[in-house]
């Protein structure tokens, strides 16, 4: 039988699968972007899905155990894995407003006439915040645009407050620029406790130091984070915690279900039904963090510093354009910034869609008008080297062109 039918599209199952799709596939060089895949899972990880894969298993079992296997290396009561960290925070928040109340939870998203409040400062507002509401909940903004104090926080507390949002940025700001006058995390879970309300986190990111990354797990209630930084697959996250909160959580999931007379039985009706992982998801969740956590760090910059280096060697005879590698104060240690100087006839965004629409595509970022960056961490091995040649002759196109 021949790869292409005649009356039909051609035979994926051969291989060459973006080519015959009609898709460009990309070389990032820039970040873990949802937009264009999030992550690329090891050699290691991909053997352990792959080995999930060759056999069936009980979900709500392997969630579980999973969970209790990365409590016990983030030092918090427990873990539940989900598809991502928007959906981790999704589920908090159905489950702040439901906790573990049968007919609630069978009602959701519907939280009419109900206490569906949550609270966040005002200068925490941020573009992924619409995730606490997609449950039913409705975010009530708290202090000023430029701070919040305990005071303020604790006065907005109402009998329809049901939780409190807080996204955490480290100095390098990965949700939010760095902003002072907001209320540290340890003053915001003070104020809940002292009236029963979660704190839900979105720590997406906040994965490194390892150190940092076991404190924020304990630090509040609901703490929400992103598999795709660590090495796990992209649609993977999780949310660690109190098992307060937790345990009736993993009801609302695709793998568990409600005792209640609105929800037939054996139906498996979850409000996250849609939020589905595969078992070799789960794997890939709990394996990645096995990595990450014996990962010598490090090695892992230094590596970085070999590859930026590698770009730098083919950018330092070019006039007008220096390079020169920026501590990042997250996972991902360091960026390489290339600054275009005065002289230099094109922008930063010309220079990244140069790389877009080249061959192969590059994926690289820019800040400003002057400053291309480069993310060395998430790079394969070789890659550098076809960003080295392709970046200098994109500048070299420019500055003769």
């Amino acid at each position: 039988m021949s790869a292409s039918g005649a009356n039909g599209p051609p035979r994926l199952a051969d291989g060459g699968v973006y080519q015959k799709l009609g898709v460009v596939p990309i070389l990032n060089a820039r970040s873990n972007s949802t937009a264009f895949g999030g992550s690329s899972p090891s050699a290691v990880v991909r053997a352990a899905m792959d080995e999930a894969g060759r056999g069936w298993t009980d979900m709500a079992d392997l969630m579980r155990k999973t969970g209790d296997y990365i409590a016990a290396l983030l030092g918090c009561e427990t873990v539940h894995p989900t598809s991502g960290c928007a959906a981790a925070i999704i589920l908090s928040s159905a489950i702040a407003m439901t906790r573990d109340d049968g007919v609630k939870m069978a009602r959701l998203p519907n939280t009419t006439g109900r206490n569906n409040q949550i609270l966040i400062q005002r200068q925490h507002r941020y573009w992924v915040q619409p995730c606490f509401t997609f449950a039913g909940a409705r975010l009530v903004p708290v202090g000023r645009d430029h701070g919040c104090t305990a005071e303020e926080l604790e006065a907005a507390i109402g009998e329809d407050t049901v939780a409190i949002a807080h996204p955490f940025s480290q100095p390098a700001g990965y949700l939010f620029p760095p902003r002072t006058g907001d209320l540290p995390l340890e003053d915001v879970v003070a104020v809940g406790r002292r009236h029963d309300l979660p704190v839900i986190v979105d720590a997406a990111a906040q994965i490194f130091p390892l150190e940092h990354f076991r404190w924020i797990a304990q630090a509040a209630d609901l703490v929400c984070f992103g598999g795709k930084y660590f090495g796990s697959s992209h649609s993977t996250g999780m949310v660690a915690g109190r098992r307060k909160y937790i345990d009736p959580l993993r009801k609302l999931d695709f793998s568990g279900s409600i005792d209640n007379d609105e929800v037939p039985t054996g139906s498996g009706y979850a409000f996250g039904r849609g939020m589905k992982l595969d078992r070799q998801q789960v794997v890939a969740l709990a394996v990645a963090l096995d990595v990450w956590f014996n990962t010598d760090h490090e090695a892992r910059l230094a590596e970085y510093h070999r590859r930026m280096g590698v770009i730098q060697e083919q950018l330092a005879d070019i006039p007008h354009v220096s390079s020169e590698p920026v501590p990042y104060e997250n996972y991902q240690l360091v960026r390489l910034f290339i600054t275009l100087g005065d002289e230099f006839p094109a922008t930063a965004e010309q220079i990244v869609d140069d790389l877009d629409s080249g061959s192969p595509r590059i994926l690289v970022g820019s800040e400003g008008d002057r400053e291309v960056f480069v993310g060395p961490h998430v790079l394969s091995e070789g890659e550098e080297r076809i960003v080295a040649g392709q970046l200098r002759s994109a500048l070299l196109a420019r500055l003769h062109g």
